[in-house]
């Protein structure tokens, strides 16, 4: 049989395609094949025979070669010039440009391939037609979503990309109907694995995802969000330049600007955080969490609603060496109960060298600081410096930036432990303690007339003999 020497194709692949998409609201999952439909001349005649064909997807009617994609079909049976093929180039080929089919012929295997002109354009069936991109679509569907979208693989359900540099969004959802309680989208995520259920991504200054919620008489949510899982995000919001992870606005009404709630399982069995805000780059100086208040309630308000919890509605811990919390401006609170140190002490610089445990006077020469004490019975004690044999201190006052703050925590009230000497006499507890001529030490007062005004506070254990540490009970007096 002689090589196909006049063509005439008449292209059917509208029905192929309209077979292809129909077919996928049905219950059984289509692939991305077509069918294809022609007519085959040979030599004049209608061709009868086993042929293979070439389809070839191109993306110009006459330009190039390289197709776009391309696929043989091999044993086509051709029957009075009429045959059929089902061709598949894969997902992906197909998008709002156009495309043209270039076909090859060939009868063996080993016969070069006769490429059949003209390209013929490709068209699309009705429904594909529907699914054009700028795509906008209406319909009262009743209670029913207006798009339903089930993925029962690995991948993802939906997956939305924007590259055109505007302000458009390419993903939007409104529910403008005053008797609509249905949601303007869902996403729910039930899998067990770790992705997440609305996952967005800007790169050009824009916003990832942007929620709105605009009647200003309702108190609807822009955003709720829920997670049953355990140790996952209820929401995540990550920035990775200079713009913010999430942001979340009430232009008016009385809602909540973000709610963050974990319910737990039933109830009851929930382990992980409501929120978490975390910066995780150790050379950012910025906050993690930031809350400014122009109205007239509070900036931050927690409670405990747990009657039965011993735990505190605000916990704060640092592993630097920062503060756990730092107020910069007046501070009030019904009981103030304090768990690291037992004393309450103010700033002081000191001229001289001193460790805790020294007992130091007021130095005359200098107001507003202190030097080692040095002599016995000083009226000028001033206290003892705290933190010596592992007692902290409890509270230190003072005013920076002024003559009432210094370098020293100088204990002037509460437990301390001091060095003392007990030369002058056995210390034992309940003893009166005094300046003693040992720089920075104390000992027991054994003159009752010098010690008034000279007194550092009473004795809680004894020394015998020697020089050591005793507990006090800073008293000035």
């Amino acid at each position: 049989m002689a090589m196909p020497s006049r063509t005439r194709l008449q292209t059917l692949a509208i029905c192929g395609l309209l077979l292809t998409v129909g077919s996928a609201f049905g219950q059984a999952q289509v692939g991305t094949a077509f069918t294809y439909q022609g007519v085959l001349d040979d030599a004049g005649m209608p061709a009868n025979g086993t042929y293979d064909f070439e389809f070839r997807l191109m993306s110009h009617p006459t330009i190039g070669n390289v197709p776009i994609a391309s696929v043989v079909v091999e044993d086509v049976e051709v029957v009075d010039g009429l045959f059929t093929a089902t061709v598949n180039f894969g997902s992906g080929q197909f998008n709002q440009f156009q495309r043209w089919l270039e076909i090859g012929v060939r009868i063996f295997d080993r016969d070069p391939w006769t490429t059949l002109t003209p390209r013929r354009g490709m068209t699309a069936a009705p429904y594909a037609l529907a699914l054009r991109l700028p795509y906008a679509a209406s319909a009262n569907l009743g209670s029913d979503p207006a798009l339903k979208i089930t993925n029962l693989g690995s991948g993802g359900v939906a997956d939305f990309r924007g590259f055109i540099i505007n302000d458009a969004p390419t993903l939007f959802a409104q529910s403008t109907s005053s008797e609509n309680t249905a949601h303007a989208a869902h996403f729910e995520k039930t899998g067990s694995n770790n992705a997440s259920a609305v996952f967005g991504e800007a790169s050009n200054g824009g916003e990832a995802g942007n929620f709105a919620y605009s009647d200003n008489n309702d108190n609807g949510n822009a955003i709720v969000a829920s997670c049953a899982a355990p140790g996952g995000f209820l929401l995540s919001g990550v920035a990775s330049g200079g713009a913010d992870g999430i942001i979340s606005t009430i232009a008016n009404g009385n809602g909540d600007a973000l709610l963050a709630i974990q319910s737990g399982f039933g109830g009851n069995f929930g382990t992980g955080q409501a929120a978490r805000f975390a910066i995780l780059p150790t050379g950012n100086s910025s906050h993690a969490v930031e809350i400014d208040n122009n109205g007239t309630g509070r900036g931050l308000y927690i409670h405990n609603d747990n009657s039965s919890s011993n735990s505190p509605a605000l916990y704060c811990t640092t592993a630097g060496n920062g503060l756990a919390l730092h107020a910069d401006g007046p501070m009030r609170c019904d009981i103030l109960q304090i768990a690291g140190g037992s004393d309450l002490s103010e700033g002081f610089d000191v001229n001289g060298t001193v460790e805790p445990g020294m007992v130091v006077v007021i130095d005359p020469e200098n107001p507003g600081k202190l030097l080692p004490a040095n002599s016995a019975y000083d009226k000028k004690v001033a206290g003892v410096v705290s933190g010596a044999n592992g007692i902290k201190t409890g509270m230190v006052m003072g005013q920076e930036g002024s003559i009432a703050s210094g370098e020293h925590p100088i204990a002037l009230t509460g437990r301390v432990y001091v060095y003392a000497d007990a030369d002058n006499g056995p210390i034992e507890p309940g003893d009166l303690l005094t300046t003693s001529n040992i720089p920075g030490h104390a000992m027991k007062v054994t003159n009752h007339n010098r010690a008034h005004g000279a007194t550092l506070g009473k004795a809680m254990s004894r020394l015998d003999t020697g020089r050591g540490l005793v507990l006090v009970l800073v008293n000035l007096h």
